[in-house]
């Protein structure tokens, strides 16, 4: 009986820490975006030409899509 509580206990402690290890990527993808976000805002106040800032949102888009957490969505 106690061999069956400590697997149960070891298998509950091992999907809590795929699961946080999982909320952790999705944390930092959402603070990538919101930064990326905020750039393109920026940015856009800052900078009048709407060429280069078409060129800015494209960069930083892209930067957000295949950033390394992008792959846990």
């Amino acid at each position: 009986m106690r061999r069956w509580l400590l697997l149960l206990l070891w298998l509950l402690l091992l999907l809590l820490r795929l699961l946080l290890l999982r909320l952790w990527w999705l944390l930092l993808l959402r603070l990538l975006l919101r930064l990326c976000w905020l750039l393109m805002c920026g940015i856009r106040f800052l900078m009048p030409s709407s060429a280069t800032f078409i060129i800015i949102i494209v960069t930083a888009t892209s930067w957000c899509t295949f950033s390394p957490g992008a792959r846990f969505r």
